[in-house]
């Protein structure tokens, strides 16, 4: 992901504040790279709380813009739980829910997907324990697809 802020210590504060102000607030925070309509929403399932708070987010904003969802799904038994509530959420609510369960290294396998999934809206859970915070935060500020980070 190329750096548009510039990288080194603004890259870092500009981070620092969005996260004391998304974390302070108990709000989701929006980085809109692209403008709305939000038709193609990418999140991780881990089976964490975040986890769940991001997909009740993915699902109310796929609702609102009629949009898809795209979820990838680690491998374990608490995820697979949480996708098939978020399946069922979708079928109710008429929004498509797809999946992909991850294999390999989710750090890598979640990065490639926001860099080359074609999506307009990641949705990312900033309380995730898959995924290290000095990963979340570059995603947050570097990427060239809007962020709804959710505490």
């Amino acid at each position: 992901m190329a750096s548009q802020s510039g990288g080194g210590i603004i890259s870092f504060w500009r981070t620092s504040w969005l996260e004391s102000v998304m974390l302070d607030s108990h709000a989701p925070l929006l980085n809109p790279v692209k403008p709305p309509p939000y038709k193609r929403m990418f999140f991780l399932v881990d089976g964490s709380k975040g986890s769940k708070r991001a997909a009740d987010m993915a699902m109310r904003v796929a609702m609102s813009h009629e949009g898809e969802i795209f979820a990838l799904v680690i491998d374990d038994a608490i995820s697979m739980v949480d996708y098939i509530d978020l399946e069922r959420k979708g079928n109710i609510y008429g929004v498509m829910v797809t999946k992909e369960v991850i294999e390999g290294n989710p750090s890598l396998e979640y990065v490639e997907k926001i860099r080359y999934g074609n999506f307009d809206l990641v949705v990312l859970n900033w309380c995730c324990t898959t995924i290290k915070k000095d990963l979340l935060r570059r995603i947050l500020v570097d990427s060239q697809t809007s962020i709804l980070a959710v505490p």
